[in-house]
């Protein structure tokens, strides 16, 4: 029924709904929960349909659903739930304010630090592989604070320290890099992150002038995940090694 209420509510001047959404009833958490769900899918419509100002005023509407009184998970996962819908529609700043409430309102969460890492490092990097120029260098150390501070509050956290590893090597911090991409690989309990961390590894040897060493870490990657097309890249982009290690 989304699609129907949401019709409904278009209907109403968005200052009134947000009165009405203020005074829900603070013990009835179902009527609540299924209102903040009805607003978030409503600006994520609009947002979707370049409506920005409408699909903001959604958002104002769920922030009177909330309350002052909210359950805090509730209230996290929602802020966290927008971030990553920014992030996946590849709009890192407008994800980035949502990440930053969330750390701030939750400053535990290790997910809303990676978040925000992940935006930082999309801004600087926003080909995914070009060095930062100079004016985005604000943004490489914002990400490296990020996912220094996510892994700190869960050094399981397997994508902050290969994330961080990998800012620490476009930066040519070439040590550090090698030391959290090894704690990624440890902690990784899924191929696909396995893999990337040894790719990223592997351009860490690379830029240190060991081809043999890169070659293994990229073999080493298309054993975690065989169809990882970024480790097969990586490693048919190479030539052919000293040693017999053929990888073409």
């Amino acid at each position: 029924e989304v699609a129907r209420a949401s019709s409904g509510v278009m209907e109403w001047r968005p200052q009134d709904v947000e009165e009405l959404a203020a005074a829900l009833p603070r013990e009835d958490m179902a009527l609540r929960r299924a209102a903040l769900l009805l607003h978030t899918a409503l600006a994520i419509r609009l947002w979707s349909n370049a409506r920005s100002a409408e699909a903001d005023a959604q958002i104002g509407i769920g922030r009177a659903v909330l309350g002052k009184d909210s359950p805090p998970d509730l209230h996290r996962d929602w802020l966290l739930g927008l971030g990553y819908r920014h992030l996946t529609a590849a709009t890192p700043a407008k994800a980035l304010p949502f990440f930053e409430e969330c750390a701030r309102l939750f400053p535990d969460a290790a997910d809303a630090w990676l978040g925000a890492g992940m935006c930082h490092e999309l801004i600087a990097f926003p080909d995914g592989f070009a060095a930062a120029e100079l004016p985005a260098q604000d943004a490489v150390s914002k990400a490296e604070r990020c996912y220094r501070e996510a892994a700190r509050l869960d050094p399981r956290l397997a994508e902050a320290r290969l994330r961080l590893g990998r800012v620490l090597g476009r930066t040519g911090t070439l040590d550090e890099a090698e030391k959290e991409l090894a704690a990624a690989v440890e902690t990784s309990a899924e191929g696909p992150q396995t893999a990337l961390a040894h790719v990223f590894w592997g351009g860490v040897r690379d830029a240190r002038g060991d081809l043999a060493g890169a070659v293994s870490h990229y073999q080493a990657a298309l054993a975690a995940d065989h169809g990882s097309e970024t480790a097969a890249f990586a490693r048919g982009a190479c030539p052919r090694v000293e040693r017999g290690i053929d990888v073409m």
